[in-house]
């Protein structure tokens, strides 16, 4: 197995796999849970995606399959396929949105998290509007926004919100 391969781990062929391409910590993890969003997630991480490429920069999305029973978990391994941001927890039965969060934000690596439901109930396009200039006093106007719990370690210091 060459190099390019052992770093580029969607050449492996199964979610939860983290893509690193050069190892750089991302300034910004997006976490979404996700419990039988089969019908909405392509809308979402369509415009998901585009938020993150007019933002520039660099940023990992970290979805959590709860449990789903459709088809949802073959959607993210399609999107992990496909996308070098995507990350894929897959929980092995429906725990509950607090436990995907936890899983999601362990697994995050971001200078700052972003917390947020695939269900489009908050607009993916509120992340860019509330992120500039690396502020995230501006994110507590966002709809249900909440200063979601960092895990005591070295990454304690970065920001993380939740809109979830």
């Amino acid at each position: 197995m060459n190099e390019e391969n052992r770093t580029d781990p969607r050449r492996e062929g199964a979610a939860g796999y983290r893509y690193e391409p050069s190892g750089v910590r991302p300034s910004l993890s997006v976490v979404a849970p996700v419990f039988n969003e089969q019908e909405v997630l392509p809308e979402f991480h369509r415009r998901l995606s585009a938020v993150l490429d007019a933002m520039g920069g660099t940023a990992e999305v970290v979805y959590v399959n709860d449990g789903s029973r459709d088809g949802t978990l073959g959607l993210l391994q399609q999107l992990h396929q496909a996308d070098p941001r995507v990350s894929v927890v897959n929980l092995s039965r429906n725990f509950g949105k607090e436990i995907a969060l936890t899983a999601g934000l362990d697994h995050s690596r971001g200078e700052a998290v972003v917390v947020i439901d695939s269900d489009l109930q908050d607009p993916p396009e509120l992340i860019q509007r509330c992120w500039s200039d690396g502020e995230t006093a501006s994110m507590w106007s966002m709809p249900r926004a909440r200063i979601a719990p960092a895990r005591p370690s070295s990454r304690s210091s970065r920001r993380s919100t939740s809109t979830g």
